[in-house]
């Protein structure tokens, strides 16, 4: 990236950080707070660094784009309307996923051609004749799963 190619405007801003993070280490410094003067030693390099590698700048226009994108949520009238039309769209959604188990999973508007549950559903009464395997335990495991309905 080089130092020509660096906008003077950020320069200006790693500067300022630089000085605001110089004054908390002068003063750990005095107070004699001795870790807290080292860590303010490395927030006084920080700003040259990201200026310098062009996290720096990447970190701004992430601010910038974060700020228009919010100022545009809240004073554009488009985005509201489109806000109003998705939550509209979900409670229409989930509305229609609660009518159906409601009224156990039937489709009313569908007239007689939807297929009822009783007349789809296994018939649980008598099990065909149960199919050995030779295994014992295998033949009680299916046997047991047969008197509960599982197959």
């Amino acid at each position: 990236m080089g130092l020509a190619y660096v906008n003077p405007a950020t320069w200006a801003l790693a500067l300022s950080l630089a000085i605001l993070a110089g004054v908390w280490t002068f003063f750990a410094v005095r107070q004699g707070r001795h870790a807290a003067a080292v860590r303010g030693a490395g927030l006084v390099l920080l700003p040259f660094g990201l200026l310098l590698t062009g996290t720096l700048t990447l970190v701004l226009r992430i601010l910038d784009a974060v700020s228009l994108w919010a100022t545009r949520l809240v004073f554009s009238p488009s985005v509201w309307l489109g806000a109003a039309l998705v939550v509209v769209a979900l409670a229409l959604i989930f509305g229609g996923r609660s009518l159906e188990r409601r009224r156990g999973g039937k489709d009313v508007g569908r007239g007689g051609d939807a297929p009822d549950r009783e007349l789809t559903a296994p018939k649980r009464g008598r099990a065909a004749a149960p199919a050995t395997t030779g295994d014992p335990e295998l033949d009680e495991i299916e046997a047991i799963l047969r008197r509960r309905g599982i197959s």
